[in-house]
């Protein structure tokens, strides 16, 4: 069976590092980092589903900034809590049930370069618990992910 990939897009930062100055809404070339990050993962023929994570409390802002780039390209929006931990167990919760990995990227570090994508995609998929070095995505089983994430497998 082909490996078949949910993308989990989080917007609040990781612990220890605070939220940095703007994080995912900080704009890149004229495009915020949000929408950059979730770039990395469209368009792929494995990738089977791309969610992103965001606080409810920011709602209003992000559906304005971002609702119509996200819907159009098929993303699903979560709303969660400002906290990571929070927002990945919101992530996790809903993937789709052909998913064979979770991919998890961090919002605000959209300067991945697509080779280190395909790399890691195809590691994973090669049957590997892939994990770059740096500001790259991570990709894990969903049994994996459910278990590092604290939260039930998806039926």
């Amino acid at each position: 069976m082909a490996a078949v990939f949910s993308v989990l897009v989080v917007s609040a930062p990781p612990p220890g590092l605070g939220g940095e100055a703007g994080g995912y809404q900080v704009k890149v070339d004229g495009r915020e980092n949000l929408l950059r990050s979730v770039e990395l993962f469209l368009n792929r023929p494995d990738v089977g589903q791309v969610r992103v994570a965001m606080d409810e409390a920011g709602a209003e802002d992000a559906r304005r900034r971002f609702g119509n780039h996200l819907s159009f390209s098929g993303v699903k929006v979560v709303w969660s809590t400002g906290r990571r931990a929070d927002q990945l167990a919101a992530g996790v919760d809903g993937l789709a049930a052909d998913a064979t990995h979770v991919v998890v990227h961090d919002a605000a570090r959209p300067c991945v370069p697509y080779p280190d994508v395909d790399a890691l995609l195809a590691a994973a998929a090669a049957g590997a618990d892939a994990a770059a070095d740096g500001d790259a995505p991570t990709a894990l089983g969903v049994a994996e992910a459910a278990t590092a994430l604290g939260v039930a497998e998806a039926a």
